[in-house]
């Protein structure tokens, strides 16, 4: 059965964790991060990692980096692996993790998304986001991306 799993601090997360999410990341994201990067999580005390867990394994999460004060989130990274996609798991991914984020407080969230990935861009339309702005080779491989945000 699936489950989800909620951090909202950075120093809440052990490194087989962050290991297996970034695993998960490596696979299948286009624009990954490397495992150092994930363990500097630890440092951060405002995140919201909601972890997607199947029999007790990550199979796929959504990472946000939280300002309270500002009441602003931006998502940093979301995926969910390839033999469990389909199955509106990043719906319910991103339902729990706007659910949290208003619990919060916060009222806007963004994120960037590539101009060639139109499944990730219709997905995030579906819940409201909107594109604010495209910047021009934003990732290391010069692609381009549209910042997108949402009300929450």
């Amino acid at each position: 059965m699936y489950s989800f799993n909620v951090y909202h601090q950075g120093n809440q997360l052990d490194d087989l964790l962050l290991l297996k999410i970034s695993e998960i990341d490596q696979r299948n994201m286009d624009h990954s991060w490397s495992y150092e990067s994930w363990l500097d999580l630890k440092k951060i005390n405002e995140i919201l990692l909601v972890v997607l867990e199947f029999e007790n394994e990550p199979v796929g999460f959504v990472l946000f980096l939280v300002q309270p004060i500002d009441a602003f989130a931006h998502l940093l990274s979301i995926a969910i692996e390839n033999q469990f996609r389909g199955k509106k798991l990043a719906n319910q991914l991103l339902e729990l993790s706007f659910l949290k984020l208003n619990e919060i407080g916060i009222k806007t969230i963004q994120l960037e998304v590539s101009t060639k990935n139109s499944v990730a861009q219709n997905l995030y339309q579906k819940f409201g986001f909107y594109t604010s702005r495209c910047v021009a080779k934003f990732y290391r491989n010069g692609e381009d991306a549209l910042i997108m945000l949402k009300e929450n």
